[in-house]
């Protein structure tokens, strides 16, 4: 397997994931850890928000429209240089107030930085994939890549073959380390079986305790994994995403809180949600200020729970996971009646049907949920909207 590059245009979903990243200028790989990597693009040492944002926009550029690296180092190198982030340098570590000589931009970091984002972003757009197929390609098989020199316990996973699903691909997702090049095919039964698949179970892997210097956490870490790469980035992206987002989207502008939810709800772990297959809560839609404010709360996430997800898949099994999409789309200029203090139902046409959601807060005001949401008839809603207390019509 060559080494990563884009020559042509990649998969929309690994230029889906790169683009809902957020910016978290840092002076420590340390400080962004993890799956946290799933949601925010960081640079160590790129503590200046237009440096950082000059290499985001460059990679984001290079997965839209299709580029090598060395096209890539070649445009972006003369702007570094010009924002003086480029060579060895001072800089003040804000951490401690320490000044520290340190290595900025070089061709061997913009290497790292390639790759590194690039193999990520790939991964994660696997995991989406491999999803969507694991009925027909229900396996992977872990592969080394094409390095002079493999970590051993990479060597080990080799031919290794599990079920897509497989908790053990949460953590050994490649890529597994810096410079890792390991990569998963995916596979049929019969080619599983064929290459001498039995149906054991996982390896099991011990762990090793690591410090973060950057922030003291003690963490234990899979042993043959670097530090910060034990998670699955397209899974990591999906299953986190709520948990990270739910505190943040309220510090978001409504337009950034939007177009997070919205790639939210286009990932597959918010179809099996709404099946009823999911845990915890996921957001469905982030309602405009002014609506969340009338009746009282202090967030605009709207959670889809699990408990309202299984009522709704029994009660209304015709409502798909597309048709969930549609709310985020629509709220900010569906009909609305104000039912009670706290709630407020939805109107909305789509496709030639009438729909119905109805979002209420929780008794503390600091939560929204979605209750029941569905199709209904056109005289229903023109009789609600007629009689009810209508905060905006069609």
């Amino acid at each position: 397997m060559a080494d990563f590059k884009f020559s042509d245009e990649p998969p929309k979903a690994v230029r889906d994931y790169f683009a809902a990243k957020g910016l978290q200028p840092s002076f420590d790989w340390q400080e962004v850890w993890a799956q946290e990597h799933a949601f925010a693009f960081t640079v160590a040492k790129a503590t200046e928000l237009d440096v950082l944002t000059s290499i985001r926009g460059s990679l984001q550029n290079s997965l839209d429209k299709g580029g090598t690296f060395e096209d890539w180092k070649r445009n972006l190198t003369p702007e570094l240089q010009r924002q003086g982030w480029w060579g060895r340098d001072e800089r003040t570590d804000p951490a401690t107030g320490e000044v520290k000589d340190v290595q900025l931009g070089s061709p061997r970091r913009l290497k790292t930085i390639w790759r590194t984002n690039m193999r990520t972003a790939r991964a994660a757009g696997q995991w989406e994939r491999g999803q969507q197929s694991k009925s027909a390609l229900p396996f992977y098989l872990y592969r080394l890549g094409p390095s002079e020199v493999h970590r051993p316990h990479h060597v080990e996973k080799d031919g290794l073959i599990l079920p897509v699903d497989d908790p053990f691909w949460n953590e050994w997702f490649p890529p597994n380390g810096w410079g890792c090049k390991c990569w998963l095919r995916q596979i049929t039964e019969a080619e599983a079986r064929s290459l001498g698949y039995s149906g054991a179970a996982a390896p099991a892997v011990p762990d090793i305790p690591f410090e973060n210097e950057r922030t003291g956490e003690r963490v234990r870490v899979p042993q043959g994994i670097d530090p910060g790469f034990a998670s699955n980035p397209g899974k990591a992206r999906g299953d986190n995403l709520a948990r990270l987002y739910a505190g943040k989207l309220d510090a978001m502008d409504e337009n950034m809180a939007r177009a997070a939810v919205t790639d939210l709800v286009r990932q597959p772990q918010f179809a099996r949600h709404v099946k009823g297959e999911g845990a915890g809560f996921l957001p469905v839609a982030a309602m405009p200020d002014d609506l969340a404010k009338a009746i009282g709360s202090d967030s605009r996430l709207v959670r889809l729970s699990k408990e309202t997800a299984i009522k709704q898949a029994a009660r209304h099994p015709d409502v798909k996971p597309a048709d969930w999409r549609k709310l985020q789309e629509e709220i900010h200029r569906a009909a609305i009646v104000r039912e009670n203090t706290n709630t407020l139902v939805f109107f909305f046409k789509s496709n030639e049907k009438f729909w119905r959601a109805v979002v209420k807060t929780t008794g503390q005001g600091d939560e929204l949920y979605v209750t029941t949401f569905h199709r209904t008839e056109e005289r229903r809603v023109r009789n609600q909207l007629k009689d009810g207390d209508v905060v905006r019509g069609f």
